[in-house]
């Protein structure tokens, strides 16, 4: 009787164990598992690194893939991509590219004026003259905080190229 009690407990306590594993695993929705799959596929064959990190590549990705999948529609990704010889200036360019396709989704202001003079003149030999000169100003003005890179990788091509490529997740 007290061995069958042990092995009851015993059962109850992998059952629950068991359970909050599985409930802190945070699994991926199938699209996004097949995303995730790709893109690390597609990262390892290119020869990607993460920058400044214990994790691997896949542990990074699957994380960013997870908060992706949990903000669902309020949040949108943005990918910043840079190039140079030298690795400061490849962030710096993949962060001011992340930075314009933000802006680029914030919207902005287009403005438009279209000018037209028409002139005639009658005499012997009749002339009509036609001008036209059309205006389209755009601008956009966004102040861009606290927009950091939940994923920072790079990778060092055959000329000595540094790219750069940042992972933002971003709400709408």
């Amino acid at each position: 009787m007290r061995l069958l009690n042990n092995i009851t407990i015993a059962f109850i306590a992998l059952f629950f164990t068991g359970s909050a594993f599985c409930w802190s695993a945070n699994p991926l929705s199938k699209a996004m598992q097949k995303a995730y799959k790709a893109e690390c596929k597609q990262l390892k064959k290119e020869g990607w690194k993460l920058d400044n990190n214990t994790l691997s590549v896949e542990d990074a990705m699957l994380e960013y893939y997870q908060q992706l999948d949990k903000g669902g529609q309020n949040v949108m990704h943005i990918i910043g991509f840079g190039q140079s010889k030298t690795a400061n200036i490849a962030l710096q360019k993949a962060m001011t590219n992340a930075r314009a396709q933000w802006t680029a989704t914030q919207g902005s202001n287009v403005s438009g004026s279209t000018t037209i003079q028409i002139s005639n003149e009658q005499s012997a030999s009749p002339t009509s003259k036609q001008e036209s000169e059309s205006t389209i100003r755009s601008s956009s003005e966004q102040v861009v905080k606290g927009f950091h890179p939940t994923v920072n990788l790079s990778r060092t091509l055959p000329d000595g190229t540094i790219e750069v490529r940042l992972y933002y997740i971003t709400a709408r």
